[in-house]
């Protein structure tokens, strides 16, 4: 067991390239709202924390951990969740990544359910500093109807 840590934890520090902080906005509710009684500018943010790998070929993996926290009409609304991505950022061209992902987590709002969503992100970067699109498709465990729904979400990430 004690092997098993040590190779994980040698695993985390040593197995990626670069870290990652991000903070995003849902665009629709930063500029439209809807039709549930949130009005525009209702904050609706996700930090993320992405640990990326080393560069292989055309692309390279990362794992990202992900809090998303907003103050809906609702109710409070909190998703903790963690998956993979991979990473191609030479398709286009070496500033430009093009980054699907799965993740799985929670929903907190009030209850607590399990969840599962993909993303798909573009980012281009400038230097430390990038800016990102974030595409995101989420099961929805918390709503009773029509628990798939589609986001989209506009940041910026700084290389650590």
């Amino acid at each position: 067991m004690k092997i098993l840590i040590f190779l994980l934890f040698s695993t985390l520090i040593y197995g990626q390239d670069q870290i990652r902080l991000g903070v995003y906005q849902d665009v629709k509710f930063a500029t439209l709202g809807d039709d549930k009684g949130n009005t525009p500018y209702t904050i609706d943010l996700i930090v993320r924390f992405t640990m990326e790998g080393y560069q292989i070929g055309q692309s390279y993996s990362s794992v990202i951990m992900e809090y998303e926290g907003s103050k809906l009409a609702g109710g409070e609304y909190h998703r903790y969740s963690a998956g993979y991505a991979q990473n191609f950022n030479d398709l286009i061209e070496p500033a430009v990544t093009l980054s699907p992902s799965v993740q799985f987590g929670i929903i907190a709002r009030p209850q607590t359910t399990f969840t599962g969503l993909a993303n798909f992100d573009i980012f281009y970067s400038f230097g430390r500093l990038g800016v990102g699109w974030i595409n995101q498709w989420i099961i929805r465990t918390d709503l009773k109807h029509s628990p798939l729904r589609y986001s989209w979400f506009l940041g910026f990430n700084y290389r650590i």
